[in-house]
């Protein structure tokens, strides 16, 4: 068995600073730091030093030494997942307009939207919309672009532009040969010729 005082001598007399000291018979338990590991051991001997329990950043260090293929491994899985979780694998564009979705497919590729692209900000998206919207403006209303998992719907309205009506102008009937006038339907101008009346080409039957 020890004796404690001269255990506690012994400890002091080589700088060893320790902490809950007890003895057990043959045994010593104590609390050091393991840097004072290689003095106890040349102190008490070698074969009669054993440690029981690591505490602080020197027991998580061992821990991952242990283990370490097996935090990797959960690692890389944990990126994995949050790389492919994060990424667009497919974008649905619902318009029937081929050619504007064409044009719309090139201009989201400009902006990083497109295929195993990552996903973009609320941010982002918003002034990209409005980007889309300012770049055609005569063809699109409205857009929205909306994320469902890992894919892109993008939904659109088009523009409708109302279409200007043809100025109607008075034209003239003109004899486009040399003929006779067999017969005459007309619901407005000035008529100049008259059935059976001969005709030279270019020469004006309708005036207005």
């Amino acid at each position: 068995s020890y004796d404690k005082l001269n255990v506690i001598r012994k400890l002091v007399k080589n700088n060893i600073y320790y902490e809950n000291l007890r003895i057990y018979e043959k045994n010593i338990f104590i609390l050091v730091n393991i840097k004072y590991i290689k003095q106890l051991k040349l102190v008490f001997g070698r074969k009669n030093i054993k440690i029981i329990k690591y505490f602080g950043i020197f027991k998580y260090k061992l821990l991952i030494k242990k283990h370490y293929i097996s935090i990797l491994s959960l690692l890389f899985s944990l990126l994995v997942i949050f790389i492919l979780s994060n990424m667009i694998f497919s974008i649905n564009i619902e318009t029937q307009n081929e050619k504007l979705k064409s044009k719309l497919i090139v201009e989201l590729e400009e902006y990083g939207i497109k295929k195993y692209s990552f996903k973009k900000t609320y941010s982002r998206l918003t002034k990209i919309k409005e980007k889309i919207i300012k770049n055609n403006k005569d063809e699109i209303e409205w857009i929205e672009i909306e994320e469902s998992g890992t894919k892109y719907n993008i939904k659109l309205t088009e523009r409708k532009l109302n279409k200007k009506k043809e100025s109607k102008k008075a034209r003239s009937l003109v004899a486009k040969k040399d003929a006779v006038i067999k017969k005459i339907t007309s619901t407005s101008g000035v008529l100049l010729k008259e059935i059976n009346d001969y005709v030279k080409k270019g020469e004006t039957i309708i005036d207005g």
